[in-house]
C-alpha cells in the first residue's frame, strides 16, 4: 500500500518508485530493521566541529 500526503508531485513519486529509489517503507521500519540485523555495529558518527 503507497501512503501519499501529497508533497511531491506523482509524476516524481511514480518515477523515484520505478527506479527502486523510494519504497513504502518508513524511516522508522528502516532504522528498526538496521538495528535488528546490525544493532552492534556503529550507526552514525557526528565529526567534530571544526574551530577557526
Amino acid at each position: 500500500m503507497t501512503i501519499t500526503r501529497g508533497l511531491h508531485p506523482a509524476s516524481k513519486v511514480q518515477d523515484y518508485r520505478e527506479r527502486g529509489w523510494w519504497s513504502d517503507e518508513t524511516v522508522d521500519q528502516l532504522f528498526r530493521h538496521q538495528v535488528e540485523t546490525r544493532g552492534d555495529e556503529l550507526a552514525v558518527v557526528d565529526p567534530p566541529t571544526a574551530r577557526h
